[in-house]
């Protein structure tokens, strides 16, 4: 059982970094949008004459670049964490990742509501709710051992 347990609160943080992996390919998908070429005067004239003196426009492009190498490692991180977690849910039966993507993703509802939800009996749905947590368990123990993550 403290299995089940272990993996319910792995789950519970894959759903975390899910979401902070979503939020940092947003970010990295609308970066260079705030750039108007039109507006940005970066061939260093003077300022009098409108332009952006050229350190600055370097520091700008070199504080950029930094801030994807820094958004890039964090986004390779939380890849490395998720996936062993993905290939686990990756080997269950679709039913029981049906049940776990119900439970511990959406975060609404209860045992009986998600069951209504699925068409199935509250009794049969955490029936295969337990056994696909012990199922999760063992097939990250497997991917680990696999990897070499011991």
């Amino acid at each position: 059982m403290n299995n089940a347990w272990e993996v319910r609160r792995q789950l519970l943080a894959y759903n975390g970094l899910r979401a902070d992996r979503d939020e940092l390919l947003r970010i990295l998908k609308g970066r260079d949008q705030d750039i108007r070429p039109g507006r940005s005067c970066s061939d260093g004239m003077p300022r009098q004459q409108g332009g952006i003196p050229r350190s600055s426009v370097e520091g700008a492009a070199i504080r950029r670049e930094e801030e994807l190498e820094e958004l890039l490692g964090k986004l390779e991180q939380i890849n490395r964490q998720l996936e062993p977690i993905e290939k686990a849910l990756a080997m269950l039966h679709w039913r029981e990742r049906q049940i776990i993507r119900k439970t511990f993703f959406s975060m609404e509802g209860d045992d009986k509501s998600n069951a209504a939800e699925l068409g199935m009996p509250e009794r049969e749905f955490n029936r295969i709710k337990f056994l696909a947590l012990q199922h999760m368990s063992a097939f990250k123990n497997i991917v680990n051992l696999k990897e070499g993550r011991f």
